[in-house]
C-alpha cells in the first residue's frame, strides 16, 4: 500500500510542477533562399536490342538530356526493372537463369547494373560465365527516377 502511496505521490508532485512561461526568445535569422522543395521525374527506357560485346556483356546506352549536371552534383539517380508488367526491383539486380542444352542442364546468373553520366545513362547485362552466345536478351524495361 505504502508503494502505491508513493508512487500516487510522485505522479501528482510531477503533474503539478507547472509554471507560467517564460518570455519569447530573440527572433532567429533569415534562412538562405533555396529550392522549395523536392522535385522528380520518372521515365522508362524500353531496351528492346541490346548491343552485345562478344563474349562478355550486352549494353544498352541512351540520351538523357533529363540528366543535368545539377542533378547530377546535387540529385539521386535511381533505376529499376519492371518484370512481369507489374514488379519493380530495384537495380543492380541478379537474375538466375536455366536451360536444358543438349539435354544437359546450365546454370548462369545475368547481372543487370547502370551507370549515368551527364545526359547519357547506360545499362549493363552480364552473364555469370561472360558467355554471350544464347543469344539476344529478352525485351527489358527499365524505369529511372530522377529526385532533385
Amino acid at each position: 500500500m505504502r508503494k502505491i502511496f508513493t508512487i500516487l505521490a510522485m505522479a501528482l508532485l510531477a503533474a503539478s510542477c507547472r509554471g507560467p512561461a517564460g518570455p519569447a526568445g530573440p527572433p532567429g535569422r533569415d534562412g538562405e533562399d533555396g529550392e522549395p522543395g523536392a522535385y522528380w521525374r520518372i521515365m522508362d527506357f524500353d531496351i528492346i536490342n541490346w548491343t552485345e560485346v562478344e563474349d562478355e556483356f550486352f549494353y544498352a546506352q541512351f540520351n538523357f538530356p533529363e540528366l543535368t549536371k545539377f542533378i547530377y552534383d546535387n540529385g539521386i539517380v535511381l533505376a529499376y526493372i519492371e518484370t512481369e508488367g507489374k514488379f519493380q526491383t530495384p537495380l543492380p539486380f541478379t537474375r538466375y537463369k536455366q536451360e536444358v542444352i543438349d539435354e544437359q542442364l546450365y546454370f548462369w546468373e545475368e547481372h543487370l547494373d547502370f551507370e549515368y553520366e551527364i545526359g547519357k545513362i547506360t545499362f549493363y547485362l552480364t552473364p555469370s560465365d561472360f558467355y554471350t552466345g544464347a543469344g539476344q536478351p529478352a525485351r527489358t524495361r527499365i524505369r529511372v527516377a530522377l529526385v532533385y
